[in-house]
């Protein structure tokens, strides 16, 4: 009698011509020419990096020190970042040593500026951007409504303490920021001892003390 015959389990298959499809799949996709549109849209958002760049560069330094102006350790922050190059000034200026002619001092606005009032310790003066040296006044944008509301006062008191008066100004130098540091006085006084006689600002005492 014939021994049974076992039937014989089907062999595996060889997995080797699979791996080397799926290899030769993926070589076929690597080659494959990239896609115009993502390489259009790759150079146009290079060219628009590299715009704004361009135009935003020559700006940083400002914007960076408006923003650490008003940090509590302004006067060490300060120094670690680029600032513009300070020119000493002449002996004798046209309004040295004699008294200005008055005229209307306005409040800034976005436009030209040559005569007019930027906050309660700042003003243009005949193209001049002045920073009264004695006092220290609130900041237009400050950090609490308090803050805000006091140098809307000081930035109109020192409007009407400028405005149609004839001036002297004693200048000193300059700081960090390019600004002429000087006294300026109308017949009234010193205007920055009008200031912070009125507690409008604060006597500069070297260092910035927050108001909030």
């Amino acid at each position: 009698m014939n021994a049974p015959v076992r039937r014989l389990k089907r062999p595996y298959r060889s997995v080797g011509p699979t791996f080397g499809r799926r290899a030769s799949h993926s070589a076929q996709r690597s080659h494959r020419p990239p896609d115009p549109a993502r390489r259009l849209l790759a150079m146009m958002l290079i060219c628009a990096a590299a715009a704004v760049a361009f135009y935003a560069v020559p700006y940083l330094p400002t914007s960076l020190n408006r923003v650490v102006e008003r940090l509590p350790y302004a006067d060490t922050l300060v120094g670690w970042l680029p600032a513009k190059p300070t020119v000493s000034p002449p002996a004798l200026r046209p309004s040295e040593g004699g008294v200005l002619a008055a005229r209307a001092m306005p409040i800034c606005g976005g436009g030209y500026r040559a005569n007019c009032v930027v906050d309660g310790d700042t003003v243009w003066i005949d193209h001049e951007k002045i920073r009264l040296e004695t006092i220290d006044a609130p900041e237009i944008h400050g950090r609490c409504n308090y803050e805000t509301d006091l140098a809307a006062k000081a930035t109109k008191r020192l409007q009407s303490l400028l405005s149609g008066r004839r001036m002297t100004i004693v200048r000193s130098g300059n700081d960090i920021y390019g600004r002429t540091l000087a006294r300026v006085s109308t017949d009234r006084g010193e205007i920055g001892g009008i200031l912070a006689s009125e507690g409008l600002a604060r006597l500069w005492t070297g260092h910035r003390e927050p108001w909030c």
